[in-house]
């Protein structure tokens, strides 16, 4: 469903739409919701549509390390290091105290 709108539609339909997504799925809407289904498109080797919704949980949930986390994550795994350490540092705004996220973005700082 989401990859289909994502291409036919664009991700700021999906944006706009969110509530309603996660309504027609039957799931409730939260942060988990745009992260389940990115990580689906990791597993099938779309990292671009799973950056797309990534980008949207991070709009959508400005205040929740986790949504910064997993963009940076996605980032990672498609090669894009500045910007995955980019969102790991918004992240860290969220966590100050998160001694393995200080870690990670040492190591990429290197």
């Amino acid at each position: 469903m989401l990859y289909n709108l994502l291409r036919s539609e664009g991700s700021e339909y999906v944006k706009l739409n969110a509530t309603k997504l996660a309504e027609q799925a039957d799931l409730p809407f939260d942060e988990r919701f745009f992260n389940y289904f990115g990580y689906q498109f990791i597993e099938a080797k779309k990292i671009e549509y799973a950056i797309q919704l990534f980008k949207i949980n991070v709009e959508l949930f400005p205040t929740i390390p986790n949504t910064y986390d997993s963009l940076a994550e996605a980032y990672m795994l498609s090669g894009d290091k500045k910007s995955a350490l980019n969102f790991y540092k918004e992240e860290l705004k969220l966590q100050p105290n998160n001694e393995q996220l200080k870690k990670r973005i040492g190591d990429l700082e290197k």
